[in-house]
């Protein structure tokens, strides 16, 4: 399956007005019963973050791994 990810944020302690995040990747399920339901996701995200009293914002690429089991 596929999926995407997002949030936005910011965080007054570390100077961060701004830090949004977009991607997406990939899943599989790894165990699919009638009790149970395990998942692993791998993927890429963008994350550009904006510093208070800078007006520079900062850009990168990020890998992620989820796993899920309900």
């Amino acid at each position: 399956f596929w999926a995407g990810v997002g949030a936005l944020e910011r965080n007054d302690e570390l100077g961060i007005d701004l830090r949004s995040l977009a991607g997406a990747g990939y899943g599989r399920y790894l165990l699919q019963t009638g009790r149970a339901l395990w998942s692993a996701t791998a993927g890429l995200s963008v994350v550009n973050e904006q510093r208070a009293g800078d007006e520079a914002s900062e850009t990168n690429l990020e890998g992620f791994l989820n796993t899920e089991f309900e």
